[in-house]
C-alpha cells in the first residue's frame, strides 16, 4: 500500500523461467503462442506489506504481446515465485501421516512428476489407485501458465520426523501478533502446495490431482482459493477495499531481488535457490468498511482510495511527504495511518491474492463478531445486529510474501502494524503459516530431496 503502482519491467534471469501471463486469450489459444520477457505483477497484501516509495524505475512497462501459456518447471528456483503472477490460485497445506519420514518422501515422489506433467499441459502420471482416472475437467484447456510450488513447515524438521538433516536456517514459527484472531483450522501445516494459473478450472484440476495422491500418507489441513483483479492497460489493480493495490516489487534477476528473496549462502544445500513463504489470511471487515465514509477510509490508508495518491499530495507514484501538515497543523498523513507505519520497512516480494468466501456465520467461520469477543469456552454464535449475518462476510486478502528471512523482513513490520495501524480496525488476521521453499529439483530428484534426505 505504501507506494502502490505498476510493477517494473522484469530483467530476465536465464535460470528462472518467467512468463508474462496472456491477456484476452481464449483457453484453446493458450497452446503454441510465442514466449516473451516476464514482468512481475505481484499484488501487495492488505494491511500494508506494500512498502517503499515509487521511483522513476516504477513507471508502467509497455504491454507485451500475449505469450505462451506454459511455464517451464526446470531451473535453479521453483516456478511460482519470480514467475509473473497468475490470476487464480489455490494454496493448500497437508499434514503427513505416520510413518512421517517415509510418507513425506513418498508424497514428494508422487507430487514432483505430477507437477512437471501438468505444467507442461500433459496428463499426470498414473495414480496409486489405478482404477481411478483423471477427472478430465481440464481437458483441452491447456496449462494456462500453471505453476506448482512446494514448501515445508517447521514441524517437518523437528525430532518427530527424524529426518537427520540440517534444518533451514531461518525457518521458525511466527510469533503471536497483537490482535490476531487465528482460527486453528487455518494455521500451520507440514507441506505446502501453491497452485497458480490463468484459468480457475486449471487450478481446480491441479489441486484435485494433487489431493488424489495423498490418501494413506497425508491429510489436507486447509485450502484457500484466491483471485486477482486485472484492469488491463498497465493500470494498478484494486483489492477488495477498492484500493489500488500493487507496488514496486523487486525485479527478478536483479541484485535487489536476489538479496530480498533467495535464501542465503549459509543455508543447507537444499535451500540454495529457495526462499521462505509467509502466508496470512486477512479477513477484511467489508460491512464495516462499506459503511464508513471516504474520509475515514482515506485517513486509515494515508492515501486517496480512488486515485492512490498520498494524502500529502501528488499522484499514485508520488513519494510520501510525512512532514507536510494541514491548515490545522496536523500531519496530512496521520501518525497511525497505514502507509506511515509501513514506510521504510525492509522490502519483500509480495504475491498476494484476494479471496471471497461469501457469508460465513460464526458457527462455521470460527471467528468472533466485529466488536464482540466470545468468552473462553463459548461456542461462536449469531447475535447483535438488526440484520443477522451482515457482520460475518468472509472475504479479504491471502497475503503471501517471499523473503530471505521472515524474522527480519516480515515480523518487525507486522509487529509495528499490529500495535498502531488504524487500518487494522477493519481487519482480522485469521490464518497464519510459514514454510521453507526449497530450490528446484535436479534431474531425477523429487522437490526437496536434497533438503529432506541426509547426504550419503
Amino acid at each position: 500500500m505504501d507506494g502502490p503502482g505498476e510493477q517494473p519491467q522484469a530483467e530476465q534471469d536465464p535460470e528462472v523461467p518467467d512468463i508474462r501471463r496472456p491477456r484476452r486469450v481464449t483457453r484453446r489459444a493458450l497452446f503454441g503462442t510465442a514466449a516473451g520477457v516476464a514482468a512481475v505483477a505481484g499484488a501487495a497484501g492488505v494491511g500494508g506489506y506494500a512498502v517503499g516509495n515509487a521511483t522513476a524505475d516504477d513507471a508502467p512497462p509497455a504491454e507485451p504481446s500475449p505469450t505462451v501459456g506454459r511455464v517451464t518447471p526446470d531451473g535453479f528456483h521453483q516456478p511460482g515465485i519470480s514467475t509473473a503472477q497468475q490470476q487464480y490460485a489455490c494454496i493448500a497445506a497437508f499434514d503427513v501421516m505416520a510413518p512421517l519420514r517415509d510418507n513425506l518422501i513418498e508424497l514428494m515422489r508422487r507430487w514432483t512428476p505430477l507437477a512437471t506433467a501438468l505444467m507442461r499441459g500433459e496428463p499426470g502420471p498414473e495414480r496409486p489407485n489405478r482404477d481411478v482416472a483423471d477427472s478430465g475437467v481440464a481437458d483441452d484447456l491447456g496449462p494456462a501458465n500453471l505453476t506448482m510450488t512446494f514448501g515445508f513447515g517447521p514441524r517437518v524438521f523437528g525430532e518427530e520426523f527424524g529426518l537427520g538433516v540440517t534444518a533451514p536456517t531461518r525457518l521458525a514459527e511466527l510469533p503471536a501478533f497483537e490482535g490476531d484472531q487465528l482460527d486453528p483450522r487455518w494455521v500451520g501445516g507440514d507441506v505446502l502446495v501453491q497452485i497458480c494459473a490463468d484459468d480457475p478450472t486449471v487450478v481446480a484440476h491441479a489441486i484435485r490431482e494433487a489431493r488424489a495422491r495423498v490418501p494413506g500418507i497425508a491429510n489436507a489441513r486447509w485450502t484457500h482459493y484466491g483471485f486477482l483483479t486485472d484492469p488491463g492497460d498497465g493500470r494498478t489493480p484494486r483489492n477488495l477495499f477498492g484500493q489500488l493495490d500493487g507496488t514496486a516489487n523487486p525485479r527478478p534477476g536483479s541484485s535487489d531481488f536476489d538479496e530480498i528473496v533467495w535464501a542465503g549462502a549459509d543455508e543447507p544445500d537444499g535451500m540454495r535457490g529457495g526462499s521462505y513463504l509467509v502466508l496470512r489470511k486477512i479477513r477484511m471487515l467489508m460491512p464495516m468498511w462499506d459503511t464508513s465514509t471516504a474520509a475515514e477510509q482515506n485517513a486509515a490508508l494515508g492515501r486517496d482510495r480512488h486515485t492512490g495518491a498520498p494524502l500529502s499530495g501528488g499522484t499514485e507514484h508520488t513519494p510520501l511527504d510525512l512532514t507536510r501538515t494541514g491548515d490545522d497543523g496536523r500531519p496530512l498523513i496521520a501518525m497511525d495511518a497505514h502507509v506511515r507505519l509501513a514506510h521504510g520497512a525492509v522490502p519483500m516480494l509480495r504475491r498476494s491474492y484476494n479471496y471471497d468466501n461469501g457469508l460465513a456465520l460464526p458457527a462455521s467461520a470460527g471467528v468472533p463478531d466485529e466488536g464482540h469477543t466470545h468468552p473462553p469456552g463459548t461456542a461462536p454464535h449469531e447475535h447483535g445486529p438488526a440484520r443477522p449475518g451482515m457482520g460475518h462476510w468472509d472475504s479479504g486478502m491471502l497475503f503471501m510474501t517471499y523473503v530471505r528471512d521472515p524474522s527480519t523482513q516480515y515480523v518487525p513490520l507486522q509487529v509495528a502494524l499490529s500495535r498502531a495501524d488504524r487500518l487494522h480496525s477493519f481487519l482480522q488476521h485469521t490464518g497464519s503459516a510459514v514454510f521453507a521453499i526449497p530450490g528446484a529439483a535436479h534431474d531425477g530428484e523429487f522437490v526437496g530431496q536434497r533438503l529432506l534426505t541426509a547426504a550419503t
